[in-house]
């Protein structure tokens, strides 16, 4: 048990820990570049009503709940048995949907694609090459899972980007194209809902007595 504190303790001395140290590390960048510290948390532009980027919301609020659920299912997964290869699967799928919801917030490609005159569609590409690697890496384990969720989800994703991008004729709404990329993050979080649901359950249930 005082084992168990103390690791909590160090634990909430870390994460406060690395906290100071970000805000740290911004502030002297901002002074760096000649921005003021408050910038940063400047609050963003008050809507007059709750109808307009409602979905926009929506989606980045989805976003964040595949990594959250897959780091917490992998802390929980270490305490009830030793380290297995969908611990490995969890945290690599907490690493790529948190890099998705860093961008969906602070909107990096565009940030990236103003410093370095790349279009967007090739920025997209780059980080659909960094899913693709992960994708491989974890290649053996795709048919232990309900695989056809995350399926979805890149077909719908590949359509919402392409109506962004106009490539289907430039009288397209932008309601065309945010309400497939609304469909296909709520696929995603229910795959890495359900896969992390799973493997808590399979750890919590008693191993098997044989004959």
């Amino acid at each position: 048990m005082q084992s168990t504190h103390r690791r909590n303790q160090r634990a909430i001395v870390a994460w406060n820990g690395a906290a100071l140290g970000l805000v740290l590390g911004l502030i002297a960048y901002g002074k760096s570049v000649g921005m003021a510290p408050s910038l940063l948390v400047e609050p963003p532009p008050a809507a007059f009503h709750l109808y307009p980027g409602f979905l926009t919301h929506v989606i980045q609020t989805l976003c964040a709940v595949p990594p959250t659920v897959c780091l917490f299912s992998m802390a929980v997964l270490r305490w009830l048995r030793p380290p297995q290869a969908i611990d490995r699967f969890l945290l690599g799928g907490a690493i790529a949907t948190g890099a998705f919801l860093a961008n969906e917030i602070l909107r990096i490609h565009i940030v990236l694609g103003y410093a370095t005159g790349l279009p967007k569609w090739a920025l997209v590409l780059g980080f659909a090459g960094l899913l693709g690697f992960y994708g491989y890496t974890f290649r053996d384990r795709w048919a232990q899972t309900p695989y056809g969720l995350l399926a979805a989800a890149g077909v719908l994703f590949i359509l919402a980007f392409a109506m962004d991008s106009r490539l289907l004729g430039d009288d397209v709404s932008a309601l065309f194209e945010g309400t497939p990329k609304l469909f296909s993050i709520l696929n995603y979080v229910l795959y890495f809902w359900l896969i992390s649901q799973n493997a808590v359950i399979q750890a919590l249930q008693p191993p098997a007595i044989a004959d």
